[in-house]
């Protein structure tokens, strides 16, 4: 009898830790994406090139990494989109990263302090 509570305790214990594995929300967003020319983002000039960008929603904080190093920082809020978007889009402004839209998300990330994310789309 005590072999079958404890072996009955312990599944029960792994079947709860891996609901709460799945379920858990990924806090972090990543695309790679491709800069035809070279752009500004936050204060830093990044060359033209491709380019992983990531999004930590816990922090606001958004990264721009070539391989593993990161190449520039700013910070990051998310602002609700008229629909889902279909693919990870760019907005700049006079070639001025202002925001990001991940791919199958409902909200883009803008940078810094611009409320407007009306620029050309790369």
């Amino acid at each position: 009898m005590k072999y079958f509570v404890r072996h009955l305790s312990i599944g029960l214990l792994i079947v709860a830790l891996t609901g709460v594995a799945v379920f858990a929300k990924d806090k972090t967003k990543t695309a790679t994406v491709t800069f035809s020319d070279d752009v500004m983002v936050g204060s830093t000039s990044v060359k033209a090139g491709e380019y992983k960008v990531k999004f930590n929603e816990e922090n606001g904080e958004v990264s721009i990494m070539k391989g593993s190093k990161v190449v520039a920082k700013a910070t990051g809020t998310l602002q609700p989109r008229a629909d889902k978007a279909h693919s990870t889009m760019m907005y700049f402004r006079d070639k001025t990263l202002v925001s990001i839209a991940f791919s199958g998300q409902t909200q883009d990330v803008v940078l810094g302090a611009s409320g407007s994310t009306n620029g050309s789309e790369q």
